[in-house]
């Protein structure tokens, strides 16, 4: 059985995908009671909102809070530990993989996991992406070589934002990915059930991570997987029924799976058919906001990612819906390979991202966090010093006041602090060295301290 990515230590590929058969993969046909092919569920709204709904004890800090511990506790394996197991990595890998693993023991293997699991894969996934990164290919068509401070924000703006750009390592071929959060009490019942126990896996991988067992961490890996190729079963079960009896919402979760393991085909045709399902319905959506998005990120998943007709989408998503910071963030990310001719349009519209986001409309994947992160990464990879330590310091105040103060924090400050110190070493020294002393002084481990240190050092 093939798959629509292959990984190479270099770079992630896109290949064409091939359809699944349904041997082996049908692991909840007796345990999940089937679905009642008379209760048809339509979303009123494709949304944001509707989608990622957000509950209403739910602070304005909640979500961001959450994303933050599972990047920073997201494993303590020691990379020294690991044994032979642990994917290669080129020189330098390791010092950086720190900033997304958290620091300290286990942050190499946590990195990789960490990083892998933003398309739906594991630790050689995150490897390919990090070692991508050693030779330049992040975020550029080019091989160019890149300071180790941009390459630690490269990394660091992954795991904020959940996207990023690549590019073989022998082609001037892009490769877009994005992390699309599995939408939750959406679909038929087993869907739904489906959905959750994906999650209450990853949670359970995630403690083995902490714990360090990695054979547990493994086999939970492998479960993952299992679980997400029974909802691409499902998604071509549901696209070979008749029309009527089809279900947009089970089309939405069941494509946003074939998405992360990498059937890009099949969430293309999941997409096309919500649309011919629309056009049946009497009671039309009434807002397109997410689904546009999706479009926008399907039209990116060809081996010659179609950049206008994804910017278009995009434009739609966040016109329809301002609050929602994500289409913001992929348009950014398109426009910023071409830094140059697109700096200006950049800046206006981090301007007017972060003026209509608002957080408790929806519970996204992204926050103000990863906006200002993402533009202070793209100012800094372009040598604009004072432009990038603004964006930092932004980043660093969008945390909050509360999540500041909170010990599991100290990760997060570290790895947006840092890169605040680097770009204000380019202008303001005595400023930098500053901060590089708060930093060192709030971190509690010798080995983070020197990684920290090191990384600080061998910026210029």
């Amino acid at each position: 059985m093939k798959k629509a990515i292959t990984l190479s230590l270099a770079a992630i590929l896109f290949l064409q995908p091939v359809t699944i058969s349904a041997s082996g993969n049908q692991l909840f046909s007796t345990s999940i009671e089937k679905w009642n092919p008379y209760h048809i569920e339509h979303l009123e709204a494709y949304d944001f909102s509707t989608i990622y709904p957000k509950a209403i004890y739910q602070k304005s800090y909640f979500g961001w809070l959450i994303l933050a511990t599972t990047i920073v506790v997201a494993g303590t394996v020691s990379y020294l530990t690991a044994g032979a197991g642990a994917p290669a990595a080129a020189s330098g890998v390791s010092t950086v993989a720190t900033v997304i693993g958290g620091g300290g023991p286990g942050s190499y293997m946590a990195g990789l996991s960490t990083v892998g699991s933003l398309v739906g894969g594991n630790a050689m996934v995150g490897a390919a992406i990090l070692n991508g990164l050693s030779i330049g290919t992040i975020g550029t068509g080019s091989t160019t070589t890149l300071s180790m401070a941009t390459k630690a924000a490269l990394l660091t703006d992954i795991a904020l934002s959940g996207m990023t750009l690549t590019a073989s390592e022998n082609s001037q071929n892009l490769y877009y990915l994005f992390d699309i959060p599995l939408p939750e009490d959406l679909g038929s019942g087993k869907v739904r059930r489906l959905v959750n126990t994906i999650y209450n896996d990853q949670e359970e991988r995630a403690d083995a991570l902490e714990e360090g067992d990695m054979l547990k961490n493994a086999k939970m890996g492998e479960l993952i997987e299992d679980r997400y190729a029974q909802g691409v079963y499902w998604l071509e079960k549901e696209l070979n029924k008749k029309i009527t009896r089809q279900s947009q919402e089970n089309l939405l979760i069941l494509g946003i799976m074939a998405y992360k393991m990498g059937y890009i085909d099949l969430f293309g045709q999941s997409l096309e058919q919500i649309d011919k399902l629309d056009a049946l319905r009497l009671d039309k959506p009434s807002k397109r906001s997410f689904l546009n998005y999706l479009i926008g990120v399907y039209t990116l998943s060809s081996i010659q990612p179609d950049t206008r007709k994804a910017l278009d989408y995009f434009e739609k998503s966040y016109r329809e819906e301002p609050s929602a910071i994500e289409p913001y963030l992929a348009t950014i990310m398109i426009l910023g390979d071409d830094f140059k001719t697109n700096h200006k349009k950049i800046e206006s519209l981090i301007k007017e991202a972060a003026e209509n986001y608002d957080e408790d409309k929806y519970s996204g994947r992204s926050s103000l966090v990863s906006l200002y992160f993402k533009a202070g990464t793209l100012f800094l990879r372009h040598h604009h010093y004072e432009k990038a330590a603004e964006y930092f310091e932004r980043a660093y105040d969008s945390l909050g006041f509360l999540i500041k103060h909170l010990p599991i924090s100290t990760k997060i400050k570290n790895a947006i602090q840092i890169q605040w110190a680097m770009a204000l070493k380019h202008f303001n020294q005595k400023q930098s060295d500053a901060m590089l002393k708060d930093i060192l002084e709030r971190s509690d481990n010798l080995k983070e301290r020197e990684e920290l240190r090191q990384l600080y050092e061998r910026d210029l």
